[in-house]
């Protein structure tokens, strides 16, 4: 029988440690329930609140529909609060059907504010949102 060299041996073993630590780390995390999508927009605070110059407004289907959702939907993993709730922002403020006026969630309107801040000499263009792009629309 071939004798096996100690550094082969040791190989073999470091890297079935590490293999069972990933293993061991990522079922824990997982049996935690955790959900890396939902540090997506940081924390969100929902309230069923409405502001006292909006009394005359329902929201009623809104809240149904969310709870219908919550108790309902078949994968519960894809429920990210911050999502439906900028997400049902978006939707109020593409309702008004204005191609100029868009929202933006907190990690997209950064990176839009970053690209704005630099400065635009002579090249004499307007830009505008094509969808969620922003886009030259005019020389």
């Amino acid at each position: 029988m071939p004798k096996i060299k100690f550094s082969v041996l040791r190989n073999v073993l470091l890297i079935s440690l590490i293999i069972s630590f990933s293993f061991t780390v990522g079922y824990y995390f997982g049996f935690k329930g955790y959900n890396p999508r939902t540090d997506k927009y940081g924390q969100v605070t929902i309230t069923r609140d409405r502001p006292a110059d909006k009394e005359n407004v329902d929201f009623a289907l809104f809240w149904r529909v969310w709870d219908t959702l919550s108790a309902k939907y078949y994968d519960q993993n894809k429920l990210v609060a911050g999502d439906m709730v900028y997400g049902a922002i978006q939707g109020m403020v593409s309702s008004l059907g204005d191609p100029y006026t868009v929202f933006l969630p907190p990690t997209q309107n950064k990176v839009v504010q970053e690209d704005l801040q630099g400065s635009f000499e002579g090249v004499g263009i307007q830009i505008g949102f094509k969808g969620n792009q922003l886009a030259v629309t005019a020389p």
